[in-house]
């Protein structure tokens, strides 16, 4: 006797099987309990696609990598750190505003308190690492000061043991307009010339304060711009005050931005070169980044997130260059959080951006 199953059982049981063997991995990737064991086991493998030491590291800037113990579970500013939102939000066009203009707050005591630039700059320190979070798309005033205390706890608030740490959310205004398609235009022209603001910002920190900077999606491209016009390169005939030269580490996930562009010669063509350290991540799964040739209708570009970089790199910015493919970890989506809960992403971008040893 041969047992029939309809289609649509059928399809139901292909549905829960596929469930079964996809659940696992993203309660391993939520679960707050697991990721400290596995930020130290790194049990979630990912495929290397080049990596290199780092040569231009000094001694001065770098802590040996300490161990990964979770002190508290709960979130919290340890005592000797301090988050800022530096905002650009009340701003109209970006390209020729001091850094001045910027808005700034500091979190105290659960409430996030107006304060002067100045008294921003007045905190740089040699000890301290100035490390940055630069947002993508789509987040309004709210959800990026969230999302950047998310990153600040995850990265660092939760352990007792990292250095001291100026944390530094950026925020811009990236809230969703009407129509998909003018939504990432206009954005992307924005990022561009948000990239003016945050080079002149980051280019008044003292030039011995460590700096390392984090971008997702549009806030890679916020940092590329960025670090090509500290280099001394300028973008749409425009230019701004180089760098001071101060220590810089950089990591970016689901980078939007034109793969060609951090090339030598190329848009952001300086961008490499101010770097002691580049973080990236590929994830040829992401169907935000897949369609990012509707992002400049002339050019039809790819995303470096998504396939890295458009051409090879001369040797002395290759070195610098770490590229991991987290298509078996993050898989088809554009969700920042399964960037931070990973722990073989999260660890590699602390010890980048709150510059430890990346030997160890």
């Amino acid at each position: 006797m041969k047992l029939r199953i309809s289609s649509t059982l059928s399809n139901l049981l292909v549905s829960l099987l596929a469930a079964a063997l996809w659940l696992p991995a993203v309660a391993k990737a939520h679960d707050l309990s697991l990721l400290d064991a596995e930020f130290a086991q790194l049990a979630i493998e990912e495929t290397p696609v080049s990596t290199s030491a780092v040569t231009t590291t000094t001694a001065k800037h770098t802590q040996p990598c300490p161990e990964l113990k979770t002190c508290c579970q709960n979130f919290r500013v340890r005592a000797q750190d301090q988050v800022w939102v530096i905002s650009s939000r009340h701003l109209g066009c970006a390209t020729n505003t001091s850094a001045n203009s910027l808005q700034a707050f500091l979190y105290e005591k659960g409430m996030w308190q107006p304060k002067p630039i100045a008294e921003f700059y007045a905190t740089d320190s040699v000890d301290v690492v100035t490390t940055f979070y630069i947002h993508g798309n789509r987040i309004d005033a709210g959800l990026a000061r969230a999302d950047g205390l998310a990153v600040y706890f995850q990265l660092v608030g939760k352990f007792e043991h990292q250095r001291a740490v100026r944390f530094v959310i950026y925020s811009w205004p990236s809230d969703q307009i009407k129509g998909p398609l003018k939504d990432v235009r206009a954005k992307a022209y924005r990022a561009d010339e948000e990239a003016f603001l945050v080079s002149r910002f980051v280019g008044r920190i003292q030039k011995d304060v460590p700096i390392g900077l984090i971008g997702y999606s549009y806030g890679a491209r916020i940092i590329l711009g960025s670090m090509h016009l500290l280099g001394g390169g300028s973008f749409g005939g425009r230019a701004t005050e180089p760098s001071p030269g101060q220590p810089i580490r950089v990591a970016l996930w689901a980078a939007a931005e034109h793969n060609c562009w951090p090339l030598p010669g190329h848009a952001h063509g300086q961008a490499l070169g101010m770097a002691d350290h580049w973080f990236i991540t590929i994830n040829g799964c992401d169907p935000a980044l897949q369609r990012y040739a509707m992002v400049d209708k002339c050019e039809s570009p790819t995303a470096l997130g998504y396939a890295g970089f458009g051409g090879g790199l001369p040797t002395h910015l290759a070195e610098r260059v770490e590229l991991i493919n987290v298509s078996n970890i993050v898989g088809g989506s554009h969700d920042m959080r399964l960037y931070l809960y990973a722990p073989s992403i999260a660890q590699p971008t602390a010890k980048t951006v709150l510059w430890y040893d990346l030997k160890e």
